[in-house]
């Protein structure tokens, strides 16, 4: 049996983005809801001394490129693209593996760790990708579409750091 899925557009005024926002958060929590963006975005994300480049599928920190597995690479544009919205660990294995989550907790938190090791100069204080406790992983909203006027930017999420 092939499922059969529905789609949902919603318009909102540049004012009530804030409405969209909140609704996408919580379709986000639901497991069984799977987002996808209807416009494949691959517009190079600068974070400072982080820049992904989605076309050409690869990664920079300070300058020199940054060796990521398929996993690593989709998950942190995944998180990149959607700076401050929380994913669990079911949502991420959803959107990246393409299946039912079915438990594997490893997976999605040995893959963030590994990614962690390689983006941050710290790993005992990741800046990029933050642990909301007890729900998942979210990107640093401080470091959103600012280049270089993220650098020494500082955010009030060291609470939800691993």
């Amino acid at each position: 049996m092939i499922p059969i899925g529905k789609i949902v557009i919603l318009s909102f005024s540049n004012s009530e983005e804030h409405i969209l926002h909140e609704i996408m958060q919580i379709i986000r929590m639901q497991p069984e809801f799977q987002i996808r963006d209807m416009v494949l975005n691959d517009e190079i994300l600068d974070f400072g001394k982080l820049i992904i480049n989605p076309l050409k599928r690869n990664a920079e920190k300070n300058g020199q490129e940054i060796k990521l597995t398929l996993y690593e690479f989709e998950i942190l544009c995944l998180l990149a693209r959607n700076p401050g919205w929380v994913f669990s660990k079911a949502q991420i294995y959803g959107q990246i593996w393409k299946e039912p989550y079915y438990q594997a907790y490893d997976s999605v938190m040995h893959i963030i760790y590994n990614l962690r090791s390689k983006i941050v100069d710290d790993r005992k204080r990741p800046s990029y990708i933050l642990t909301v406790r007890g729900f998942g992983y979210k990107f640093n909203p401080a470091y959103y579409n600012v280049g270089e006027e993220a650098l020494g930017r500082e955010t009030v999420l060291s609470e939800l750091w691993v």
